[in-house]
């Protein structure tokens, strides 16, 4: 799987999905692309937070922080998929979409 379809990809589920504003694909701390956001700094800061996370023997599939707008990281091993949308977003559709990309690109990036 190439960067294009990545994007592709990413485009599609902003597409798709009522209010999503703009979203980042990253793996590990290292960020894969980006689509209508900045993920400059997060995207380091939630890799360190999911790793926290998951050495106090915890699994973690998503995080949700809601200010005027709502970004939500959905996790899927070493890939996180953060979102950013308006805050009427179909959140459990947005997270089946989430999950099918996330498993999708895993092992291909």
């Amino acid at each position: 799987m190439d960067l294009e379809e990545v994007n592709q990809t990413l485009n599609e589920l902003r597409e798709s999905v009522h209010g999503v504003r703009g979203s980042f694909l990253a793996k590990k701390d290292s960020v894969i692309t980006e689509d209508q956001c900045s993920s400059k700094y997060i995207s380091s800061t939630l890799f360190f937070l999911v790793d926290q996370i998951r050495n106090s023997s915890k699994d973690v599939t998503s995080l949700v922080f809601q200010a005027e707008d709502r970004f939500t990281a959905f996790v899927f091993e070493d890939y996180i998929l953060g979102v950013v949308s308006e805050g009427s977003t179909n959140v459990p559709f947005l997270g089946l979409l989430a999950g099918r990309v996330l498993r999708e690109f895993n092992g291909h990036l």
